[in-house]
Protein backbone atom coordinates (compact mmCIF):
# COMPACT_ATOMS: atom_id res chain seq x y z
CA UNK A 1 0.00 0.00 0.00
CA UNK A 2 1.53 3.10 -0.87
CA UNK A 3 1.64 6.07 1.99
CA UNK A 4 1.01 9.88 1.90
CA UNK A 5 2.97 11.78 4.65
CA UNK A 6 1.95 15.29 4.97
CA UNK A 7 4.28 17.18 7.54
CA UNK A 8 2.17 20.42 8.33
CA UNK A 9 1.92 23.02 10.64
CA UNK A 10 1.27 26.59 9.70
CA UNK A 11 3.51 28.53 12.49
CA UNK A 12 6.21 28.87 10.80
CA UNK A 13 10.14 28.27 12.04
CA UNK A 14 8.98 25.17 14.14
CA UNK A 15 11.26 22.21 12.14
CA UNK A 16 8.73 20.81 9.29
CA UNK A 17 11.64 21.12 7.20
CA UNK A 18 14.31 19.65 9.65
CA UNK A 19 12.23 17.10 10.34
CA UNK A 20 11.68 16.17 6.50
CA UNK A 21 15.45 16.45 6.53
CA UNK A 22 15.40 13.56 9.09
CA UNK A 23 13.08 11.07 7.28
CA UNK A 24 15.20 11.28 3.79
CA UNK A 25 18.29 10.48 5.61
CA UNK A 26 16.45 7.64 6.91
CA UNK A 27 15.20 6.73 3.59
CA UNK A 28 18.37 7.68 2.06
CA UNK A 29 18.86 4.47 0.18
CA UNK A 30 15.18 3.35 -0.36
CA UNK A 31 14.63 3.77 -3.87
CA UNK A 32 11.28 3.90 -3.40
CA UNK A 33 10.53 7.01 -1.18
CA UNK A 34 9.72 9.77 -2.59
CA UNK A 35 10.20 13.72 -1.13
CA UNK A 36 8.17 16.82 -1.98
CA UNK A 37 9.11 20.41 -1.27
CA UNK A 38 5.39 21.96 -0.91
CA UNK A 39 6.79 25.15 0.05
CA UNK A 40 6.98 28.47 -2.24
CA UNK A 41 7.39 30.76 -0.18
CA UNK A 42 11.34 29.75 1.57
CA UNK A 43 12.35 26.27 -0.53
CA UNK A 44 14.19 25.01 2.45
CA UNK A 45 13.19 21.31 2.28
CA UNK A 46 14.43 21.37 -1.81
CA UNK A 47 17.71 22.89 -0.47
CA UNK A 48 18.07 19.99 2.49
CA UNK A 49 17.03 17.58 0.13
CA UNK A 50 20.08 17.92 -2.31
CA UNK A 51 21.65 14.51 -1.22
CA UNK A 52 18.89 13.16 -2.77
CA UNK A 53 18.61 14.72 -6.21
CA UNK A 54 21.16 12.75 -8.50
CA UNK A 55 18.60 9.82 -7.23
CA UNK A 56 15.73 11.90 -8.95
CA UNK A 57 14.16 11.19 -5.71
CA UNK A 58 13.05 14.66 -4.61
CA UNK A 59 10.91 16.99 -6.35
CA UNK A 60 8.85 20.58 -6.03
CA UNK A 61 5.34 20.61 -5.92
CA UNK A 62 3.72 24.07 -6.31
CA UNK A 63 0.22 24.72 -5.04
CA UNK A 64 -0.17 28.04 -6.83
CA UNK A 65 -1.97 28.23 -10.16
CA UNK A 66 -1.24 30.62 -12.92
CA UNK A 67 -2.30 33.32 -11.37
CA UNK A 68 -0.17 32.78 -8.58
CA UNK A 69 -2.81 31.93 -6.06
CA UNK A 70 -2.96 29.04 -4.00
CA UNK A 71 -5.64 26.23 -5.00
CA UNK A 72 -6.55 24.61 -2.19
CA UNK A 73 -7.95 21.94 -4.54
CA UNK A 74 -4.57 21.55 -6.43
CA UNK A 75 -3.28 18.99 -3.47
CA UNK A 76 -5.98 16.74 -4.64
CA UNK A 77 -4.94 16.41 -8.29
CA UNK A 78 -1.47 16.51 -7.19
CA UNK A 79 -1.85 13.48 -4.81
CA UNK A 80 -3.98 11.38 -7.49
CA UNK A 81 -1.27 11.73 -10.23
CA UNK A 82 1.26 10.99 -7.85
CA UNK A 83 -0.31 7.95 -6.57
CA UNK A 84 0.13 6.80 -10.67
CA UNK A 85 4.04 6.67 -9.94
CA UNK A 86 6.10 3.98 -8.67
CA UNK A 87 6.81 5.04 -5.72
CA UNK A 88 5.44 3.57 -2.47
CA UNK A 89 6.38 6.34 -0.18
CA UNK A 90 5.69 10.39 -0.55
CA UNK A 91 6.50 12.96 1.91
CA UNK A 92 5.03 15.79 1.41
CA UNK A 93 6.88 19.15 3.44
CA UNK A 94 4.11 21.78 3.45
CA UNK A 95 5.44 25.69 4.06
CA UNK A 96 4.13 27.46 6.84
CA UNK A 97 1.09 29.37 3.97
CA UNK A 98 0.49 26.14 2.26
CA UNK A 99 -0.16 24.17 5.85
CA UNK A 100 -2.91 27.28 6.84
CA UNK A 101 -4.96 25.88 3.84
CA UNK A 102 -5.78 22.42 4.76
CA UNK A 103 -8.16 23.45 7.74
CA UNK A 104 -9.70 25.70 5.06
CA UNK A 105 -10.04 23.18 2.60
CA UNK A 106 -11.30 20.51 4.59
CA UNK A 107 -13.62 23.13 6.14
CA UNK A 108 -14.56 24.99 3.05
CA UNK A 109 -14.02 22.15 0.27
CA UNK A 110 -13.33 18.85 0.80
CA UNK A 111 -14.99 17.92 4.02
CA UNK A 112 -12.83 14.81 5.61
CA UNK A 113 -15.38 11.74 4.46
CA UNK A 114 -14.77 13.13 0.91
CA UNK A 115 -11.01 13.37 1.15
CA UNK A 116 -11.49 9.65 2.71
CA UNK A 117 -12.64 8.79 -1.02
CA UNK A 118 -9.50 10.80 -2.17
CA UNK A 119 -7.47 8.30 -0.22
CA UNK A 120 -9.62 5.30 -1.55
CA UNK A 121 -8.87 6.14 -5.23
CA UNK A 122 -5.12 6.30 -4.44
CA UNK A 123 -5.46 2.94 -2.73
CA UNK A 124 -2.96 4.58 -0.33
CA UNK A 125 -2.84 5.77 3.05
CA UNK A 126 -2.83 9.37 4.04
CA UNK A 127 -0.88 9.81 7.48
CA UNK A 128 -0.96 13.24 8.76
CA UNK A 129 1.92 14.64 10.86
CA UNK A 130 2.03 17.74 13.12
CA UNK A 131 5.34 19.47 14.37
CA UNK A 132 4.76 21.51 17.38
CA UNK A 133 7.35 24.08 18.16
CA UNK A 134 7.34 25.38 21.67
CA UNK A 135 7.72 28.29 24.10
CA UNK A 136 5.97 31.34 21.69
CA UNK A 137 5.37 29.04 19.07
CA UNK A 138 3.83 26.62 21.08
CA UNK A 139 -0.40 28.35 21.55
CA UNK A 140 -0.47 29.06 17.68
CA UNK A 141 1.08 25.40 17.00
CA UNK A 142 -1.30 23.67 19.47
CA UNK A 143 -4.16 25.54 18.25
CA UNK A 144 -3.44 24.09 14.22
CA UNK A 145 -3.52 20.53 16.07
CA UNK A 146 -6.75 20.80 17.97
CA UNK A 147 -8.27 22.45 14.52
CA UNK A 148 -6.50 19.90 12.25
CA UNK A 149 -7.88 16.85 14.50
CA UNK A 150 -11.18 18.20 15.13
CA UNK A 151 -11.87 18.23 10.83
CA UNK A 152 -10.38 15.31 10.11
CA UNK A 153 -12.64 13.35 12.34
CA UNK A 154 -10.73 10.22 13.32
CA UNK A 155 -10.90 9.65 9.65
CA UNK A 156 -6.98 9.40 9.28
CA UNK A 157 -4.09 8.16 11.50
CA UNK A 158 -2.18 11.89 12.85
CA UNK A 159 1.19 11.55 14.51
CA UNK A 160 2.48 14.70 16.42
CA UNK A 161 5.71 15.61 16.18
CA UNK A 162 7.66 17.92 19.10
CA UNK A 163 10.77 19.58 18.28
CA UNK A 164 12.68 19.26 21.45
CA UNK A 165 15.04 22.13 20.57
CA UNK A 166 11.67 24.51 21.19
CA UNK A 167 10.85 23.81 24.08
CA UNK A 168 13.18 26.08 26.48
CA UNK A 169 12.45 28.00 29.25
CA UNK A 170 10.39 28.06 32.46
CA UNK A 171 6.78 27.36 30.48
CA UNK A 172 8.76 24.34 28.84
CA UNK A 173 7.05 21.72 31.10
CA UNK A 174 3.85 23.14 31.38
CA UNK A 175 3.53 23.13 27.68
CA UNK A 176 4.63 19.57 27.66
CA UNK A 177 1.93 18.46 29.96
CA UNK A 178 -0.46 19.89 27.80
CA UNK A 179 0.57 18.49 24.33
CA UNK A 180 1.17 15.07 26.40
CA UNK A 181 -2.66 15.60 27.57
CA UNK A 182 -4.21 16.09 23.93
CA UNK A 183 -2.75 13.28 22.47
CA UNK A 184 -3.40 10.78 25.21
CA UNK A 185 -6.96 11.84 25.30
CA UNK A 186 -7.25 11.90 21.63
CA UNK A 187 -5.17 8.46 21.04
CA UNK A 188 -2.38 10.43 19.23
CA UNK A 189 1.18 9.10 18.95
CA UNK A 190 3.98 11.66 20.39
CA UNK A 191 6.91 11.59 19.02
CA UNK A 192 10.05 14.07 20.03
CA UNK A 193 12.54 15.14 17.78
CA UNK A 194 15.27 17.85 17.65
CA UNK A 195 17.30 16.90 20.85
CA UNK A 196 20.64 18.76 19.20
CA UNK A 197 21.75 21.80 21.06
CA UNK A 198 22.19 24.44 18.32
CA UNK A 199 24.80 26.47 20.10
CA UNK A 200 27.56 23.87 20.86
CA UNK A 201 29.54 23.49 17.59
CA UNK A 202 28.57 19.97 17.03
CA UNK A 203 25.00 21.51 17.13
CA UNK A 204 26.06 24.15 14.89
CA UNK A 205 27.70 21.89 12.53
CA UNK A 206 25.09 20.02 11.96
CA UNK A 207 22.65 22.92 11.24
CA UNK A 208 25.43 23.67 8.61
CA UNK A 209 24.93 20.14 7.01
CA UNK A 210 21.32 20.53 6.29
CA UNK A 211 21.62 23.82 5.16
CA UNK A 212 23.88 22.24 2.54
CA UNK A 213 22.08 19.38 2.00
CA UNK A 214 24.21 16.56 2.68
CA UNK A 215 23.72 12.76 3.18
CA UNK A 216 24.59 10.88 6.33
CA UNK A 217 27.81 9.56 4.31
CA UNK A 218 29.17 13.06 4.40
CA UNK A 219 28.53 13.66 8.00
CA UNK A 220 31.94 14.14 10.29
CA UNK A 221 32.23 11.20 13.13
CA UNK A 222 30.49 13.22 16.33
CA UNK A 223 27.74 14.94 14.10
CA UNK A 224 26.54 11.54 12.26
CA UNK A 225 26.60 9.93 15.70
CA UNK A 226 23.65 12.54 16.80
CA UNK A 227 22.50 12.14 13.70
CA UNK A 228 22.20 8.38 13.62
CA UNK A 229 20.79 9.11 17.38
CA UNK A 230 18.04 11.21 15.95
CA UNK A 231 16.83 9.05 13.30
CA UNK A 232 16.67 5.79 15.45
CA UNK A 233 14.47 7.51 17.80
CA UNK A 234 12.49 8.34 14.59
CA UNK A 235 11.85 5.36 12.86
CA UNK A 236 11.96 3.10 16.18
CA UNK A 237 8.67 5.83 17.10
CA UNK A 238 7.75 5.48 13.98
CA UNK A 239 7.26 1.65 14.13
CA UNK A 240 5.48 1.79 17.33
CA UNK A 241 2.88 4.34 16.36
CA UNK A 242 2.18 1.76 13.92
CA UNK A 243 0.75 -0.91 16.47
Amino acid sequence: MKQFHFILQAKGGVGKSFLTYLYALANEHEPSVLFLDVDNSTKTSDRQLAFLRSQKRVAKLSLFNERDKQDRQLLLRSVLELSALSYNKYFLDFGAPESEQLPALLRRDIPAALFKRVEQQTQGQFIFHIVIGGNTAFKPCIEYLVDVVTLLGQLFPVIVHANQYGFVGPARSDQQTVLQQFCQSNAIPLQNFGNIDADSEVGKQIIHYAQLGKGLSEYDFLERMLMEREIEQLVTEQSNAGH
